[in-house]
């Protein structure tokens, strides 16, 4: 099943997982998301979404979940109905697209919006399996400062390999 395989990786599967197994904490640790082609035809996410008819309430990212989707590429923050149209037909072409609420004030590193890449192996030794999370990781920052707004700018809120300066592993 695929959806066990990417439990971890696919961030739609992982909010599912979240949710289903501590409901009563999934909205402390983890930001509301929803499958974004079933949010935009659902008049009750929709009329929630738009308070009026140019102004959305909040700012949500949408981008793709799944095979292909960890590129960093075809993300989308939403603020607006232009860009509510523009991530619409920018993500058309993925099965799975997740629309969550983008969370404005973001745990900085360096004044930087940062994401921490954990090293988990798993291995089948003997019909057993084995696991060990290790106890170094990386940090991986935007390439500028945190400014709350300017939202097509990438360079503030893309944490991906190629938007990291220097390799920071941790602990220090």
């Amino acid at each position: 099943n695929d959806s066990t395989k990417t439990i971890i990786t696919n961030k739609f599967n992982l909010y599912h997982a979240f949710k289903t197994t501590f409901p009563d904490k999934v909205h402390k640790y983890m930001p509301e998301s929803w499958d974004f082609k079933s949010f935009i035809t659902n008049k009750h996410h929709i009329d929630k979404l738009i308070s009026n008819k140019q102004t959305i309430n909040h700012v949500y990212i949408v981008r793709p979940a799944g095979a292909g989707a960890f590129t960093g590429q075809d993300i989308y923050i939403v603020d607006n109905i232009p860009s509510l149209k523009k991530a619409i037909t920018g993500t058309q072409k993925y099965k799975t697209v997740l629309i969550t609420k983008y969370i404005t004030n973001p745990l900085l590193f360096e004044n930087k919006k940062f994401h921490l890449r954990i090293y988990f192996l798993v291995g089948l030794i003997k019909g057993h399996f084995m696991t060990k999370i290790f106890d170094f990781y990386k940090i991986l920052t935007a390439k500028i400062p945190y400014k709350n707004g300017n939202w097509d700018n990438t360079d503030i809120h893309d944490t991906h390999l190629k938007s990291t300066g220097r390799d920071i592993i941790c602990p220090f």
